[in-house]
C-alpha cells in the first residue's frame, strides 16, 4: 500500500474521532472537516493519475485503486470536499433554528467522515469479501445521517434504507460466497485485478456462477438505486441532511454500482459478455422507465431529484450493459452527474431554508428571489435533463445511439422514457422559476453556501465543452 493511499484511509478515521472527541465550540469540527476534505482530494487526484504513469502494484493487494476505483474516488472527495464547505453554512442555520443542538454538529461532522472512510475502502478493495463489508459498512455510516433530524419521517426514512439494502446485502453475500468458492476451489486469489481474472477462463463452473452473479446482482442493484429495488432511495434522498442526500446520490450510488461492475467482471471471464449485460441492460430499461413515471407526477422537489438518480444510474447501466464507446460514455454520464445532482441537492437546501416547503407547488419565481440559487438550479436542471451544451447530452446521445444499433426495440423504449421525464421536469421548472416572487428581500450572498454550488456549476459547464486529457485517459482505462 502507497503512502498516499495510507494517509487517504487514515484521515477520515482521524477527523471522525477527533470531531467527536474534542468537545469544544462546532467551529473545531467545521474547519477540520475542510482541511481534512481539501487534502483527501489532493490526494485522489495524485491517487488517480498515478495510475496514467504505469505506477507498479501489486494484483492480489487488499487495497488497489485501479482506474476503475481512482475515477470513483475522485468523484467521492469532489462531492465530499463541496458538502464539507456547504455544511458549515448549513448546519449554523439549523443550529440557529433550533433543529438540532451544537453537540449535534459534532456527531454530524463524525458520521461523515466514517462514511466518506467507508466509501474510499470500497472503491479501493480488491478482495470480494472486503469489497461486501466496505459496502454493508457504507449503510451503517450514512443510515445514522439520514435519520439524523431526529423526526418520524427521517427515522422511518433511515429504518427502510437498513432493512431494505441489509436483505439486499445478504443475498449479495450469498452470491459472494458462491463466487469465492468456486474461486477458491480453483487455486486462484479473491482479487478483482484484470491480470487474476484473466486466468479464470474455463476454470469454473458457468451454472455456479450464473447463481452466484444474480443473487449479487440483485445485491448491489438495490444499493443502486435500481429499479424495481428503489423503493428507499426516494425516501432516504429527501429526509437526510441536504449535504447527506447529495453524497447519498452522487457517490454512494456510483459506489454500489461499483460492485457491480467488479463482479461483473469475474462473471464475464468465466461467462463471456452476453449474460452480465443483458441483466444490466434490462435493470438500466426498467430504471429508466419507472423513474421517467415518477419524476412526471413528483410533487416534492428533493424527492424529484431522488427519482432523478434513478434515471441516471439506469442510463449508466445500459451503457456499461453495451460495452464498448457506450461504456466510456456511460463513466463520463456518471461524472456528469454526479456534479450536477450533488449541486441540486446544495441548492435545494437553501431553497428549502427560503422557502420552508419541500413542495414543488410552495416555491414560485426562483430566478427572481433567489438570485444565486435561482440560476444555479436551472442549470444544474437543464444539466441532468441532458440538455446541451452540458456533457450530460453528449455522453446520453452517445448512450442511445450505442442501444440503437445493438438493440432498436430497447431503444426506442428508452427514448420514450427519457422524453417522459424532460417533460416532466420541463413542468415542474415551468411552476418553480417563473410566476411572481414571494416578496421577501433578494438572497444574499452567503461564502460558504454558495462556493460549492459555484464550484460544481463552473465544473460541470467547463467538462460539458473541454474535457481533460488525463481525465479522458482515465475514463478510458477504466472502461477497459
Amino acid at each position: 500500500m502507497s503512502a498516499a493511499t495510507l494517509t487517504l484511509l487514515s484521515l477520515p478515521i482521524f477527523a471522525s474521532f477527533a470531531s467527536f472527541g474534542v468537545r469544544s465550540r462546532r467551529g473545531f469540527a467545521e474547519a477540520l472537516g475542510v482541511i481534512v476534505g481539501t487534502i483527501e482530494l489532493v490526494l485522489a487526484l495524485f491517487i488517480a493519475f498515478s495510475q496514467l504513469s504505469g505506477a507498479s502494484s501489486d494484483p492480489r493487494a487488499f487495497i488497489l485503486f485501479d482506474p476503475l476505483g481512482s475515477l470513483f474516488l475522485v468523484i467521492i472527495c469532489v462531492l465530499g470536499f463541496s458538502g464539507l464547505i456547504y455544511s458549515s453554512s448549513y448546519l449554523a442555520r439549523e443550529v440557529a433554528d433550533g433543529a438540532i443542538g451544537p453537540t449535534r454538529v459534532r456527531q454530524y461532522y463524525a458520521l461523515f467522515h466514517a462514511f466518506m472512510f467507508s466509501m474510499f475502502l470500497a472503491a479501493g478493495s480488491n478482495n470480494m469479501i472486503l469489497l461486501w463489508i466496505a459496502i454493508e459498512a457504507t449503510t451503517l455510516a450514512s443510515a445514522f445521517l439520514i435519520s439524523f433530524f431526529d423526526r418520524p419521517a427521517s427515522i422511518e426514512a433511515a429504518w427502510k434504507y437498513i432493512v431494505i439494502n441489509s436483505v439486499a446485502l445478504l443475498l449479495g453475500l450469498f452470491g459472494v460466497f458462491l463466487m469465492a468458492a468456486a474461486i477458491d476451489r480453483a487455486g486462484m486469489p479473491l482479487s478483482f485485478d484484470p491480470s487474476v481474472l484473466g486466468g479464470l477462463g474455463g476454470m469454473l463452473p458457468a451454472a455456479l456462477i450464473q447463481m452466484a452473479f444474480v443473487f449479487i446482482l440483485i445485491g448491489y442493484a438495490t444499493k443502486a438505486g435500481f429499479a424495481p429495488m428503489h423503493t428507499w432511495l426516494p425516501d432516504a434522498h429527501s429526509q437526510a441532511p441536504v449535504p447527506v442526500s447529495a453524497m447519498l446520490s452522487g457517490a454512494l450510488l456510483n459506489i454500489a454500482f461499483l460492485g457491480i461492475l467488479r463482479f461483473k467482471g469475474v462473471a464475464d471471464a468465466t461467462l463471456g459478455g452476453d449474460f452480465a449485460a443483458t441483466a444490466l441492460l434490462v435493470f438500466g430499461i426498467l430504471s429508466v422507465s419507472i423513474a421517467a413515471i415518477f419524476i412526471l407526477i413528483q410533487r416534492q422537489y428533493k424527492r424529484l431529484l431522488a427519482y432523478s438518480s434513478i434515471e441516471h444510474m439506469g442510463l449508466i447501466a445500459i451503457g456499461m450493459g453495451l460495452g464498448g464507446a457506450a461504456a466510456v460514455a456511460a463513466l463520463l454520464h456518471a461524472l456528469y452527474h454526479s456534479l450536477a445532482k450533488s449541486m441540486l441537492f446544495l441548492a435545494s437546501g437553501n431553497i428549502a431554508h427560503r422557502y420552508h416547503s419541500l413542495e414543488i407547488a410552495d416555491v414560485r419565481g426562483l430566478l427572481k428571489s433567489m438570485r444565486i440559487t435561482g440560476p444555479i438550479f436551472f442549470i444544474g436542471l437543464l444539466a441532468v435533463m441532458g440538455l446541451p451544451p452540458f456533457g450530460t447530452f453528449m455522453t446520453k446521445f452517445a448512450i442511445l445511439a450505442a442501444l440503437f444499433e445493438q438493440h432498436l426495440a430497447l431503444g426506442i423504449a428508452a427514448v420514450i422514457a427519457l422524453a417522459l421525464a424532460v417533460a416532466g421536469f420541463m413542468r415542474h421548472a415551468s411552476q418553480i422559476f417563473f410566476g411572481d416572487a414571494d416578496g421577501k428581500e433578494p438572497e444574499r450572498g452567503d461564502l460558504a453556501r454558495s462556493a460549492p454550488l459555484i464550484l460544481l456549476g463552473l465544473s460541470l459547464v467547463i467538462l460539458g465543452t473541454w474535457v481533460p486529457e488525463p481525465l479522458v485517459a482515465l475514463v478510458r482505462a477504466a472502461a477497459l
